[in-house]
């Protein structure tokens, strides 16, 4: 086993640490751009709250809101154009992933001279000088942006979703307060919960048997993450299973996980088609690609699908590749997912030109390198 990693983000969990953002925010910052999505945060008296510590504290700070769910390169670039009129010499995320996921855009867009979208499809690499140091304040756990390299941006324009990624865009911290969840709508909770769960799978679907430590731990998560997700299925308000989730979101997503082995990215990857054509909810197109994808590479490797059946939903020793997903699909049902594309009233009609798109740049995965053939067979699949 080999590998390099570097993590400069400081994480600040726990609830009421949300009084502690300002003081986190490096010395020598003048002007903060507060970017934002939901109205909630400002309604609720948030953004107010660090605002006006900002500015008891000598920083100006200018909003910019409104960023929605399958963040949009449109308004990215917008607000590279504050950040560049402005003078901002910090941005803070305040909200979820899809916050964080536009804030970091910004940020490596501010230091790169050419197009930006170049980033998301191979032309350039995300620079190493210039960026914008960024802050969060999570509200959403599902991405683990708040602590990982990963950015993911739809262009509204070609359809196309697509991400960067470097260590250059991890955060240089990340509040993380579970009194901020409290309030979220079981939708948005479940759905977090999902996508959290499948970037733990991405690197857990592997084709060799025994990755020792990186399996238990991968586990051992995945099984928390189930047990606080039926907690809040009962009582939404639970602040441990809060704290659970949040904390979970980050370990799952920060490349902890995947250290020393490959990972695979199918499912986010074909499920990324469905974001950018049909605007669907990510962690829902995750709870129907993922299934939909065990089935179709389950002669790979079966004894891997088996042992997450045996090691995270305790089935027997004699259990089956079969069993194991119909507990996976069970659970998703559980906490009120959509199973099939169905669910989410999406036909055929569209599979082969996403099936195109998403192999444009090549076959994906690494379980089984998937062609554009593949990915039509597993969307037909998950209908």
């Amino acid at each position: 086993m080999k590998f390099n990693y570097y993590n400069p983000t400081r994480l600040v969990f726990g609830a009421g640490r949300i009084k502690e953002t300002v003081d986190n925010i490096p010395k020598g910052v003048k002007k903060v751009l507060i970017h934002y999505g939901s109205e909630r945060m400002r309604k609720d008296g948030t953004i107010t709250t660090i605002q006006a510590e900002m500015k008891h504290k000598g920083i100006e700070s200018i909003l910019f809101g409104g960023v929605v769910a399958n963040p949009r390169l449109s308004m990215v670039k917008q607000g590279m154009e504050i950040v560049k009129r402005e003078n901002i010499d910090f941005i803070l995320a305040v909200g979820g992933g899809s916050v964080i996921d536009s804030a970091k855009a910004i940020s490596a867009g501010h230091a790169y001279d050419g197009e930006i979208w170049d980033m998301f499809i191979g032309k350039a690499e995300v620079p190493e000088k210039g960026l914008l140091p960024l802050g969060v304040v999570l509200s959403f756990p599902a991405t683990g942006s708040e602590d990982s390299t990963g950015c993911v941006i739809n262009n509204e324009i070609t359809k196309e979703k697509r991400s960067i990624g470097s260590d250059y865009l991890r955060p240089v911290f990340s509040i993380l307060d579970p009194n901020l969840t409290l309030s979220l709508p079981d939708r948005q909770t479940f759905a977090g919960i999902v996508d959290m769960f499948s970037h733990i799978l991405e690197r857990y679907m592997v084709n060799d048997d025994e990755y020792g430590l990186m399996d238990t731990m991968s586990e051992g998560l995945m099984r928390s993450i189930i047990k606080a997700a039926y907690i809040l299925k009962d009582d939404s308000k639970n602040l441990w299973a809060r704290e659970q989730v949040m904390i979970s979101s980050t370990l799952a997503h920060n490349d902890i996980l995947g250290l020393g082995r490959d990972e695979d990215w199918a499912s986010h990857r074909i499920g990324h088609e469905l974001s950018a054509l049909y605007d669907a909810i990510h962690g829902e197109t995750l709870a129907i690609i993922f299934p939909a994808w065990m089935e179709y590479v389950k002669d790979i490797n079966p004894n891997r699908i088996i042992r997450f059946g045996k090691e995270v939903f305790r089935l027997g020793e004699d259990t089956t590749v079969e069993e194991t997903i119909k507990a996976f699909r069970e659970f998703l049902k559980d906490i009120g997912m959509p199973l099939y594309l169905k669910d989410l009233n999406i036909g055929e009609t569209d599979i082969e030109e996403m099936a195109k798109k998403c192999t444009l740049y090549g076959d994906v995965g690494t379980f089984k390198k998937l062609n554009c053939t593949d990915v039509e067979n597993i969307y037909r699949l998950a209908l």
